[in-house]
């Protein structure tokens, strides 16, 4: 069996009263993009900020590439690539200066750095705008060029730390097209931390969803998705109704694989949803309980996050 080249376990991270992880547990396989999900305080951050050595654990066992992140730092640096939320290139450098500053600070030689340069300007589609000071590319354009600088000593691993943050919807995608060439390309493995639900599906290999410092759930996406159980069928009830006679009609029912309610509305998992639908809405009818909206889909990611913390994820 191939040796995982992130191993995390039980971490325990603190900031005062607050723990931000919670006895976490991790594993990052070579050639995988792993995709770590999360509403904003989850502990991605944190679980991340300890991976590159910027924080210490106050618990537990952490090793990249076999190195144990407080005992040998330097090696788990030279070991992975790191990409934050915010843009870290300079403005007043151009994209190939940036490059090279970062490419010196990893001690790469002359002859072999030009040649680098160019070959990531390409990868990231820059080289037109080469000479460009920073400070005029758009937003993802630097995201780029962050990314870039990220691989700039063939790291085994590249953290992304939320890539598309803050950034509008055709950029989002374009970004995507480029962590799925560079990991083609590059062969290297990555770990993205995100709270976008389409991001995490998209680009993923594997998911571990992640809710308050813990570890909520763990598989491929499809997996994942498949756990909650055919369709989702969602029912907002008028304000005065109650939904806890309804609920339990519907939990009698045999397509029914499992209801709840979350966030003020019944939440049915269900096979054959365009069968159940009326039935749903006779017994609605028999209760007397008043129905202000029907929908159903596909699960989706949101749905698992739902079916594990009794909340929707956007709602973290």
């Amino acid at each position: 069996m191939t040796e995982p080249l992130v191993v995390v376990r039980s971490l325990v991270k603190s900031f005062g009263p607050v723990r931000a992880v919670d006895g976490l547990d991790l594993t990052v396989f070579p050639g995988e993009i792993l995709g770590l999900l999360g509403p904003n305080g989850a502990g991605k951050t944190t679980t991340i900020r300890v991976l590159v050595t910027l924080v210490a654990p106050d618990a537990g066992q952490v090793t990249v590439a076999g190195h144990d992140v407080s005992r040998s730092p330097r090696d788990v640096r030279r070991a992975i690539g790191y990409v934050r939320q915010e843009i870290s290139v300079d403005p007043y450098l151009s994209a190939r200066e940036n490059l090279w500053v970062y490419g010196r600070l990893f001690h790469i030689p002359g002859p072999t750095l030009k040649s680098r340069i160019e070959e990531l300007l390409t990868l990231v589609e820059l080289s037109d705008r080469a000479n460009e000071r920073v400070r005029q590319f758009s937003g993802g354009m630097k995201k780029r060029l962050d990314i870039a600088c990220g691989l700039m000593h063939r790291p085994r691993l590249l953290i992304l730390d939320e890539p598309t943050l803050g950034v509008d919807v055709q950029t989002r995608h374009r970004i995507w097209d480029y962590v799925r060439l560079l990991w083609e390309r590059e062969g290297i493995t990555v770990l993205l931390a995100t709270n976008y639900l389409d991001e995490a599906d998209r680009l993923s290999s594997r998911v571990v969803i992640v809710d308050r410092g813990k570890v909520v759930a763990s598989g491929t996406p499809e997996a994942l998705k498949a756990e909650v159980g055919g369709d989702v069928i969602s029912v907002r009830l008028a304000s005065e109704s109650s939904g806890e006679g309804l609920l339990e009609r519907l939990r009698a029912m045999p397509q029914v694989g499992h209801a709840f309610i979350a966030g003020g509305q019944i939440h049915i998992h269900a096979s054959h949803s365009e069968k159940l639908i009326p039935e749903i809405m006779r017994a609605a009818a028999d209760l007397r309980v008043a129905i202000e909206e029907l929908a159903y889909r596909k699960p989706s990611l949101d749905e698992v996050f739902l079916q594990h913390t009794g909340r929707q994820l956007r709602e973290g």
